[in-house]
């Protein structure tokens, strides 16, 4: 097959999968080189023009409120920073990785990509988690600035979405792979020692998925946990004190999706190390069973070292279940002292519940 021939091919798989994150501005590369530098421009465009335009409508949702206290005023800033580090982080992330990108999807063939369900989840948390802000918007009325203020929102919550969603269709790939790797070890279609070279390739892999995504991933669940947290306490405090209870049913489940994202990152992340460390145990069961195989110093090696990979985000903390519940544990421990101390009482967070996350 021809260069072109085999660009086009690429493209064919390529667009259908990441097509919300190439609306988005959020893919500024591609197998087409051509193609590539009209993403590159595109996003960068999008987003600097996009952020620029939410900072104006910020300071005016901070204007139309005399009375909201310095606190208020730099928990909204916090949530802007954090919205535009994920954006920003990913793009720069993308772009200094843009050739070992290209080099991934390149090895992806056309079955890689057939049902994948991150494909189908990116599609349904799109138009699912936005709704509660949707609704939300009916408590504080239809005035131009909560409306404008609403879609910067809902447009920041989706990008972050559909970049933790990139990151997990990349991940259903390898968690195919490993399992195709598994299943011919079973069958022993082929020699060991090549089936092992096989499993190094995908952990090869999948550590490089990992480098491109790995930055973004940790500014992702830092924001993800922060708004967790801050969410849920203003659902509890905007019912409870205020009498919000639109308000607050509908922050309570913006919450639960950002916990949810977060669940949905770290369950790809485990679904691939569990792949990986049965391919090992096969391996070992296969060797204990033959005697003739203990006597291959290779697969001896392979065996002792146990080659699996672990995803951390840069080695701050790892990327798996217990994170979840730590972060629910960090949570309700947070939230008790709060509400304890009756934090709202003092005007520390007073006016939350007027905030657009």
């Amino acid at each position: 097959m021809s260069l072109h021939g085999a660009i086009r091919l690429h493209m064919a798989h390529f667009i259908p999968v990441f097509l919300p994150s190439i609306v988005f501005g959020l893919m500024p590369c591609s197998p087409n080189p051509y193609a590539s530098k009209v993403l590159l421009a595109y996003s960068i465009l999008l987003h600097v023009a996009y952020r620029c335009t939410y900072v104006w409508v910020l300071l005016l949702y901070i204007r139309q409120y005399p009375d909201m206290d310095l606190p208020l005023i730099t928990l909204l800033c916090t949530v802007c920073l954090f919205k535009a580090s994920c954006s920003f982080s990913h793009l720069f992330g993308m772009i200094k990785e843009r050739q070992k990108f290209v080099t991934l999807v390149q090895s992806c063939f056309k079955d890689d990509f057939t049902r994948n369900r991150f494909s189908f989840l990116t599609v349904v948390g799109m138009f699912l988690w936005p709704v509660p802000l949707l609704v939300r918007l009916t408590a504080t009325g239809l005035r131009w600035v909560n409306v404008l203020y609403a879609i910067g929102g809902i447009f920041d919550i989706v990008c972050v979405f559909i970049i933790a969603m990139q990151y997990c269709t990349l991940l259903e790939i390898s968690t195919k792979r490993f399992t195709a790797a598994k299943f011919t070890l079973f069958m022993q279609v082929c020699k060991l020692e090549k089936a092992t070279d096989i499993h190094q390739d995908i952990l090869n892999f999948t550590m490089m998925i990992h480098s491109i995504y790995g930055r973004t991933i940790l500014v992702e669940v830092c924001y993800l946990g922060f708004d967790f947290i801050v969410a849920f306490y203003d659902s509890l405090q905007s019912i409870r004190l205020h009498g919000q209870y639109v308000w607050g049913v509908c922050t309570f489940f913006y919450s639960i999706g950002c916990l949810t994202s977060i669940y949905i990152v770290c369950n790809a992340c485990e679904r691939v190390k569990r792949k990986a460390e049965k391919f090992n145990s096969e391996l070992f069961r296969l060797m204990r069973e033959n005697k003739e195989l203990c006597k291959n110093e290779k697969l001896q090696l392979y065996v002792t070292m146990k080659q699996t990979v672990n995803f951390t985000a840069c080695g701050f903390f790892t990327l798996g279940y217990p994170l979840v519940t730590s972060i629910i544990a960090a949570a309700t421990t947070y939230l008790v002292i709060l509400v304890q101390f009756r934090f709202i009482e003092f005007g520390v967070l007073d006016s939350y519940y007027l905030l657009e996350l």
